[in-house]
């Protein structure tokens, strides 16, 4: 469930999308990581926020991009969520 989805963007019409980093940690908090992200793509400006809960790695995600050049930052649940049950899948 998306409790908050903000977006906005100016793209060139053209395909690229480049990782140039991407890290991950695990934090002190049971199940939750923080991601990241560096890299190019076809957009000249943009800006993107998510909150969600209770869907497949819920959590926070921010992301901003300038000329070309990206970066994201997402804090989020590395667990899926079980739809029929209304609960966290139990882990394997």
């Amino acid at each position: 469930m998306k409790l908050i989805k903000l977006a906005f963007e100016i793209s060139l019409p053209i395909d690229r999308y480049d990782h140039i980093y991407e890290k991950t940690w695990a934090t002190p908090f049971k199940n939750k990581y923080l991601q990241v992200s560096a890299y190019q793509r076809n957009s000249l400006i943009s800006f993107y926020m998510d909150w969600s809960i209770k869907e497949d790695h819920a959590g926070f995600m921010l992301e901003f991009d300038f000329l070309g050049f990206g970066a994201s930052i997402c804090l989020y649940d590395c667990r899926h969520w079980d739809y029929e049950n209304d609960c966290w899948e139990a882990q394997k």
